[in-house]
């Protein structure tokens, strides 16, 4: 294949990206108004019935109620997947440990304790994106904890033209054979009956990461014994046109 070919299959390809990304967004957004609208109804058939509705009839709604909500959950990360390359891409310089902090202490509280051990790095990035990508991280962590006190430790160094931001908690873990798994859109480790979680974030995080040229792993997960994931980001600003 010649360079001609080869650039002019390129911008095919990204043509093609972009043509699907926006019928995403599009099916994604126009399905939320009538997923609302039937979660809405639900609400209303409720109070029509009064106080002396069946107990096994309450149930039922409540249980469809639950699922529309799921369902508007989900169409919204599938629209977060789809404007990854199109929102917050505002630039600006950050500094370490400062913007670790920043994001960190709003998790901290009673049953959570979060040390910060940073290089002092400085550099331009998409610093919305990047503060997304950890907030899921740490979100995650307390989250999945089934310790009365989570500990989080980050830990930022930089390796070559990256920053790497090691995440490590005391969390409850996972088994290693879904490792990859739980980067999979929609995949929980516990039933969806047991949790509220759609399984998005991680997809979400690993999503952003790409697109900064950077990238997101587990490091190493025990089942009881937390985890600890590796972010991988840039220290300049890749060219993603």
């Amino acid at each position: 294949m010649n360079e001609d070919r080869f650039v002019q299959c390129q911008k095919q390809l990204a043509q093609v990206k972009k043509e699907f990304e926006e019928f995403v967004y599009l099916v994604s957004h126009d399905l939320n108004a009538p997923i609302r609208a039937i979660s809405n109804l639900l609400g209303w058939i409720s109070e029509d019935l009064g106080p002396n509705i069946p107990d096994d009839v309450q149930q039922n709604i409540k249980l469809l109620q639950d699922r529309a909500q799921r369902l508007e959950k989900m169409l919204s990360a599938i629209l977060a997947l789809s404007r990854v390359s199109r929102t917050n891409l505002e630039t600006g310089y950050i500094e370490l440990p400062a913007f670790l902090e920043n994001i960190s202490e709003k998790y901290r509280n009673n049953n959570s304790f979060i040390t910060i051990q940073a290089e002092p790095i400085g550099f331009t990035t998409y610093y919305q994106k990047l503060s997304a990508v950890i907030n899921e991280l740490l979100t995650n962590a307390l989250k999945h904890s089934d310790k009365e006190l989570t500990t989080i430790q980050l830990t930022a160094t930089r390796v070559n033209n990256f920053l790497q931001l090691l995440i490590t908690d005391n969390g409850s873990g996972f088994a290693p054979e879904i490792q990859e798994r739980i980067f999979s859109l929609f995949y929980t480790a516990r039933s969806k009956e047991e949790t509220e979680n759609i399984g998005a974030g991680l997809t979400v995080a690993r999503s952003i990461t790409n697109f900064a040229g950077g990238n997101l792993t587990i490091n190493q997960a025990k089942a009881g014994e937390g985890s600890s994931f590796i972010l991988l980001w840039p220290l300049h600003i890749l060219e993603t046109t």
